[in-house]
């Protein structure tokens, strides 16, 4: 079995999938430290929002481009 760690699911856009789509409509967001891939926690939102910025740009891709992709990733 292969792993891989929240660095290589955020260069999948899973991890902007994740936030967007399960936690951010429950007021959560997952974070992650980019220097070691590890997601310690999980935010709870003040106000009981949580929302990308407009001018961000979305590192969302097609499941069949992660599933090639994973295909030479993890350890």
């Amino acid at each position: 079995m292969k792993v891989i760690d929240w660095n290589d699911a955020a260069q999948l856009g899973l991890l902007e999938r994740i936030n967007r789509e399960i936690l951010h409509p429950l007021g959560l967001a997952a974070c992650r430290n980019s220097d070691t891939g590890v997601s310690p926690y999980l935010m709870i939102s003040d106000d009981g929002e949580w929302a990308f910025p407009d001018d961000m740009e979305s590192k969302v891709i097609s499941n069949n481009e992660v599933i090639l992709k994973l295909s030479t990733m993890g350890k």
